[in-house]
């Protein structure tokens, strides 16, 4: 409230200075001008702290607006991510299924574990490959054939894939 005291003062005063130079200005040319110019004067006395009051609409909107942006990045990194673990999982089953396939061995089921780092790093800590039962004797040897092929911990599991 004391701000509008302040504010309704300072108006009076530039209102009082204003009628004060215009009856002090001689009449002729020179009159107009100075009325122009206590006009522009007294307007700006009176719009110059509503101006300087008035709050910034990009603070505003840029706190809102960071909230969305923050929320779509989210969006655009979990999409990543998920694309990611999707290609990593589809290049390690084709070749996973191409080793199999030079001994002659069809894949059942196939499953990738792994990790995701806050920098959205994968880190596999395990390829399991499921054949069928009739491959139970064999599965040490051809979860070594795999290991040592992609380089990765393999669990070969037979039956029930």
């Amino acid at each position: 409230m004391s701000d509008v005291k302040v504010w309704a003062f300072s108006i009076c005063v530039a209102a009082v200075v204003g009628g004060i130079v215009t009856m002090v200005v001689p009449k002729g040319k020179m009159e107009k001008a100075v009325k122009v110019v206590v006009g522009i004067f007294f307007l700006s006395c009176v719009v110059m702290p509503l101006a300087t009051r008035m709050p910034d609409i990009g603070e505003i909107y840029a706190g809102e607006a960071q909230g969305e942006i923050d929320r779509i990045y989210d969006q655009m990194q979990q999409v990543v991510t998920d694309q990611k673990k999707s290609q990593v999982e589809i290049y390690l089953k084709d070749s996973v299924t191409a080793i199999l396939a030079d001994r002659r061995i069809e894949l059942e089921n196939f499953s990738v574990s792994y990790t995701i780092g806050e920098d959205s790093s994968i880190s596999i800590s395990q390829v399991e490959v499921f054949l069928d039962s009739s491959y139970q004797q064999q599965s040490e040897a051809i979860g070594e054939l795999i290991e040592e092929q992609i380089g990765l911990p393999v669990s070969v599991h037979c039956g029930g894939g």
